[in-house]
This record gives C-alpha cells, structure tokens and sequence, in this order.
C-alpha cells in the first residue's frame, strides 16, 4: 500500500500547484502596479454625482419647497434659515423661493 501513496501525492501535488493563478504582467488597474489587485466591486456604493449649476438650483427648490410644505402643515412659523445646512450660498435664493412657494400653497396669505 505504501508504494502507491507516493505516487498519488506527487500526483496531487501537481494538480493543485497547476491550479495557482497567476495574473498576466502588468494586469490591474491603474495605481495598483500591475499586481493583479481590483478593488472590489461594492453595490451599495454610489459615486459621487456630477451636477451642474442649474440643477443644483432645481433641487434646492424642490428640497425647500417640500420643506415649506411640511412646516406650514406642522403650524411652524416661515423661516427656511432653520434649513441653512440643506443649502449652500449659491442655491439660497432657490431654496429660499422654494421654500415661501411651499408653504404658500398649504397656507395663503
């Protein structure tokens, strides 16, 4: 029996070594040198998104108007400053008239 076991475990050995992957040189991506790493693959992870000014203002707007919505239905007083981390110094005025036209619609003058 042990004449066989020799053999067999050269023959195993041989197998699994052939199973080793070796990436070819210089695969990877960029910034990883060629060593074969790629940063997973994440789902829930969303790059940032590129917007341009004019959508910026657009969803100001639409943030401070559901805002102005909601705060006239809770019986607060208009004042969308409560909200100064939700906008930036280029999309006040746009949160702002958002904000008025929201809370205009719930609670007219």
């Amino acid at each position: 029996m042990k004449p066989l076991v020799v053999p067999v475990l050269a023959l195993l050995t041989a197998l699994l070594s052939s199973c080793y992957y070796q990436p070819a040189p210089g695969y990877g991506a960029p910034g990883y040198g060629g060593s074969g790493y790629r940063p997973p693959y994440n789902p829930g992870y969303n790059p940032p998104y590129q917007q341009n000014n004019i959508d910026d203002g657009k969803i100001a707007h639409n943030q401070g108007f559901n805002l102005g919505v909601r705060d006239a239905r809770r019986g607060l007083e208009p004042k969308y400053f409560r909200y100064a981390n939700l906008y930036n110094k280029s999309t006040q005025k746009d949160f702002g008239r958002g904000y008025m036209t929201g809370y205009r619609t719930v609670r007219p003058r």
